[in-house]
């Protein structure tokens, strides 16, 4: 048997592990790893204090690195006094000249998927709400993109939007001038589909519509980005967002950091810059039409979206909404064109896929987690409706990672 003298790289992965979105790339970065075998992780919330980072920097001799952080990549090479390959996430370009490569989120696509969103709902008024001003954080870049995406979208729709941005306060994501974000809200023509560069924004927004008497999404439809559920749930309406691919964020980052290690290229080589996209956009009622029948479907895909995975059937969605199945078939079709079945099927599906790509559940333990009957359901239901075999799929997802 011949012997394996390939060694075991010791990777140092430095997220703050707080966040949803973090939580997410650490697993992507966890998926890359396992499929390498010789890659051994050693995962971090950053450093929260000074002591912190000296004990990290005597502790570790790391082969590569990845962070949300440039500095932490330059303090690890003063300390070992080496070029030590690594990749940041999400940070401002401009500020990682330590870094080899950068993982970016795809901002100019969330404009365009929300442009097209809000074309395809009769809109003729748009507005954005963004951030500007805050030239050493990431936060105005990503606005920015956001915006010109948006803009150019709807440009050749033969739109375009009215524009709020402002500068924030050190270390808040939400909006501080109040009367300036209401005077604007209420110069603008109704009904108005606004953009938020993010879900704390939008949250501001609907927080000044309320108090000025904006009815939402009646008067104006509010879309955030980020889709974070402590934000998105828990405004009054619940709030449509865009979300990022934050899974596929760490696994790019993985396999770029992998391609430096292995391939040697020397230092000071231009930075690598690689992007990734939206795992999709979550409708919520912030953006719902009410008029007749809508009020209902939109209540419906609330049910579907927060217990489809629960197994609740298309009559049990009825019932929470308060109407017969037959009413709410009749103005699910008029609305959505599909049917209630359907749209349980597809929430189904979407989870069903995710598990696919980043675990290796059995099928039987995904139908169970993902609402359906039996194993054999499942298989049968996937099959018909995706065009592939789960194992297929599985495999297709993977290698396109």
């Amino acid at each position: 048997m011949k012997n394996d003298k390939r060694r075991f790289l010791s990777i140092a992965v430095f997220l703050n592990r707080s966040s949803k979105a973090s939580r997410d790339q650490v697993s992507g970065i966890c998926r890359y790893a396992a499929e390498q075998e010789l890659w051994d992780l050693h995962i971090i919330s950053r450093p929260s204090s000074k002591d912190d980072m000296k004990g990290l920097l005597s502790a570790l001799r790391p082969d590569g690195i990845i962070a949300g952080s440039p500095e932490i990549v330059s303090a690890f090479r003063r300390r070992l006094r080496t070029h030590v390959p690594a990749v940041v996430l999400d940070c401002y370009a401009r500020s990682n000249s330590a870094a080899d490569g950068l993982v970016l989120c795809a901002d100019h696509d969330v404009g365009k998927t929300a442009a097209e969103f809000f074309v395809g709902r009769g809109f003729r008024h748009f507005a954005f709400a963004g951030i500007c001003g805050n030239d050493s954080e990431f936060v105005s870049f990503n606005s920015h993109n956001r915006e010109n995406g948006f803009r150019r979208a709807l440009a050749k729709a033969g739109f375009a939007p009215s524009v709020y941005n402002e500068s924030l306060l050190p270390g808040s994501r939400n909006y501080a001038d109040l009367k300036g974000l209401g005077d604007w809200l209420t110069t603008l023509p109704k009904p108005c589909a606004i953009l938020a560069t993010s879900d704390m924004v939008a949250q501001s927004v609907i927080g000044v519509c309320r108090r000025r008497r904006i009815s939402v999404p009646q008067q104006v439809a509010i879309m955030g980005v980020d889709n974070n559920p402590s934000i998105c749930e828990n405004t009054s309406p619940t709030l449509t967002s865009i979300a990022f691919d934050f899974e596929a964020c760490g696994y790019k980052a993985a396999k770029l950091l992998d391609r430096f290690i292995g391939s040697g290229e020397a230092a000071h080589r231009p930075i690598v810059r690689v992007t990734y996209g939206l795992s999709g956009l979550v409708e919520r009622l912030s953006t719902s039409n009410t008029a007749g029948n809508r009020v209902r479907v939109a209540r419906a895909m609330e049910v579907i979206r927060k217990r489809a995975l629960d197994g609740i059937t298309a009559r049990e969605v009825a019932e929470a909404v308060g109407v017969s199945p037959r009413t709410l078939e009749i103005a699910f079709r008029n609305a959505s064109r599909r049917t209630v079945r359907d749209e349980l099927l597809e929430v189904k599906l979407a989870a069903a896929k995710h598990l696919l790509k980043v675990t290796r559940l059995r099928a039987d333990k995904i139908a169970e987690r993902c609402g359906f009957k039996t194993r054999a359901a499942f298989k049968a239901i996937f099959a018909r409706r995706v065009g592939k075999s789960m194992r297929q799929w599985r495999n297709d997802a993977v290698r396109h990672s």
